[in-house]
């Protein structure tokens, strides 16, 4: 049987073999910025991370690797009963990109079951790509199952009035995310995302005029 060491080294050779740097330019060009990348889609990660699934030791070591390609592959390999959450804590915190957000929020963190103590935790924080891991794990739940994570609607509404004064494009597209999908749940949550659209339409400046905006077009066709 392999070691996690020699996995590693087979991925490393395809990651080179993979490699795209018209992508890696581009990135750096759209401000995603990482120590080292090879470009390599997240789709065709996806195929790399195949026979690895549910691989704890193989997830901590890919993510303590300096390499895109390898934090990327940490979020599709790890085993969402096994992580503990001080381990997930301390992830979100090195975020400092939004494809890392991206990538953990869609392929892991609303999987794990404490995924409601994250939210309610990072979207306290004052970290920008914290924040946005809160928000975006809160409108991934969401999707996946069809019903609120275990936090008081009040309370991610209050939040998200207090976060209107965030001109932080991240943050923004975030919210407008999670109004999106409660509003897809039921009649009942709905009717309570347009009052809250009515509250973010009086907050004079631009990033609740975005939200409201781009959310109230959107339920339109949802």
């Amino acid at each position: 049987m392999e070691s996690i060491e020699q996995i590693y080294k087979i991925l490393e050779r395809k990651f080179k073999l993979y490699e795209n740097g018209l992508v890696v330019q581009d990135m750096k060009k759209h401000g995603i910025i990482y120590k080292k990348s090879h470009g390599i889609s997240t789709v065709q990660l996806k195929q790399f991370s195949l026979p690895y699934k549910n691989n704890h030791e193989l997830a901590l070591l890919l993510w303590s690797k300096n390499l895109r390609e390898a934090k990327l592959l940490a979020f599709l390999v790890e085993n969402s009963d096994i992580a503990s959450q001080t381990q997930i804590d301390k992830w979100i915190s090195e975020f400092n990109n939004g494809e890392l957000v991206e990538q953990a929020s869609i392929n892991l963190l609303y999987k794990l079951p404490y995924a409601n103590l994250l939210c309610k935790k990072h979207l306290k924080s004052n970290l920008t790509f914290a924040k946005m891991t809160a928000y975006l794990i809160l409108a991934n739940y969401l999707k996946h199952n069809q019903k609120l994570i275990d936090i008081k609607l009040d309370y991610i509404y209050e939040t998200i009035i207090n976060d209107l004064d965030n001109d932080n494009t991240f943050i923004k597209k975030s919210i407008a995310r999670v109004l999106l999908e409660i509003a897809k749940i039921d009649d009942k949550t709905r009717i309570s995302v347009n009052i809250v659209l009515e509250k973010i339409k009086s907050k004079d400046n631009n990033t609740a005029k975005w939200i409201h905006y781009e959310v109230s077009t959107l339920l339109k066709y949802t």
